[in-house]
């Protein structure tokens, strides 16, 4: 078999390897592919990608400088390794990077779209605008170069500049999901609330699977007494992601500004600030959702967890206890107190009678023990 032909088939092999997400068979492809082809550079890359598509980061980096290195002509070498720069939490490299792209193709419109963005993000906003400005010169008809303008002139506060930017982007596409997003906010810090939660609605219209846009919809339909479609919007949020913080927050805007249900209200303004990890704020919820209504099972068990991060074992342990006289058979609330009483505190006996309540009521739990707790479920008793 002649070299070309042992190259595609390494390669083919690879990519089918990456997508089955067998990332050792596959990078074992890719490398034999770069030595059979003689450290080509266009193989290199490739082997860059599959690291970067298996989510092994450093390992692209790494292989796309190795590309720079031999290449330094190689423009998309560079915007990958800004791409990988940016996920790996460093963006002045990744600036680097992208300035190397220009060097490079100094019209790439997508490289200034992508580095003014970032320099927006970093509050280096008069070269983001600059650097915009010279995306739009290029392609005066696309949105993206004016959507990321508009964003970063509402973060400076040149609100109506920010506001005729987004309405040309309308204008342009006028039902894009990320212009109404951004069109809202914007309108709303213009101090057009209405016309904001219109916006906001369509962009969540066009993209409803989008987390980030229901919170900022739930957010102003709150900030403007609409708290039953803001709790509507927060719930669709949660349904996607329980543990997205800033839903749990609207939602309990909107249940405090009902007034129908306080206690859950100040149950969820609790949870949000606990998984922020504002574990002291948290419990000053919590006794508020107590202090309404002291039959919330959830209210004891996020208590107990909040009392736990500060290290205040025992209460932990009857604030769980108290969710459990509430909902005997919450098996989660039961599997961390079994944890609580046999990690740290030493109380195994208790444990084990809350793991075999646990394991009672879901057999599966059994298999999810630690050997040692297992055996000591297993014991006659």
């Amino acid at each position: 078999m002649s070299d070309a032909r042992r190259i595609d088939l390494l390669l083919r092999q690879g990519w089918t390897l990456v997508e089955a997400g067998q990332p050792v068979e596959a990078l074992a492809r890719f490398t034999e592919a770069v030595a059979t082809g003689g450290g080509r550079v266009d193989l290199l890359l490739e082997k860059g990608v599959a690291e970067f598509k298996l989510g092994l980061h450093d390992e692209a980096l790494v292989t796309f400088r190795q590309v720079i290195a031999r290449d330094r002509t190689q423009a998309v070498a560079h915007h990958n390794a800004a791409k990988v720069l940016l996920l790996l939490g460093r963006p002045e490299e990744a600036l680097a990077a992208y300035d190397e792209v220009l060097q490079l193709q100094p019209d790439s419109y997508r490289t200034l779209v992508l580095k003014g963005t970032l320099l927006g993000e970093l509050g280096r906003c008069e070269e983001a605008l600059d650097t915009l400005d010279q995306a739009t010169q290029l392609r005066p008809r696309e949105v993206e170069a004016f959507l990321a303008a508009g964003r970063t002139l509402r973060h400076v506060g040149h609100t109506e500049q920010a506001l005729q930017t987004l309405l040309w982007c309308q204008g342009l596409t006028p039902l894009d999901p990320a212009v109404c997003h951004e069109l809202g906010l914007c309108l709303e810090a213009a101090g057009y609330p209405e016309e904001a939660i219109d916006a906001l609605a369509n962009a969540v219209r066009g993209r409803p699977e989008q987390i980030d846009y229901l919170v900022e919809l739930a957010r102003a339909l709150n900030a403007n007494r609409h708290p039953l479609d803001a709790i509507d919007c927060c719930t669709r949020a949660l349904a996607l992601d329980a543990t997205r913080a800033a839903a749990l927050r609207e939602l309990g805007r909107g249940e405090l500004l009902l007034g129908e249900a306080p206690g859950r209200g100040h149950l969820h303004q609790g949870q949000a600030l606990r998984l922020e990890g504002a574990e002291e704020e948290a419990l000053a919820e919590l006794e508020a959702a107590l202090a309404c209504d002291r039959t919330l099972d959830e209210a004891w068990a996020e208590r107990g967890r909040a009392l736990l991060a500060l290290g205040r074992l025992e209460e932990a342990v009857e604030s769980f206890y108290c969710s459990l006289q509430e909902r005997p058979g919450a098996v989660a609330v039961q599997l961390e107190l079994a944890d609580l009483l046999w990690q740290r505190l030493g109380r195994r006996e208790e444990a084990t009678g809350l793991y075999r309540r646990a394991v009672q009521i879901e057999v599966k739990r059994w298999f999810e023990l630690p050997p040692e707790v297992r055996a000591a479920v297993d014991q006659p008793r």
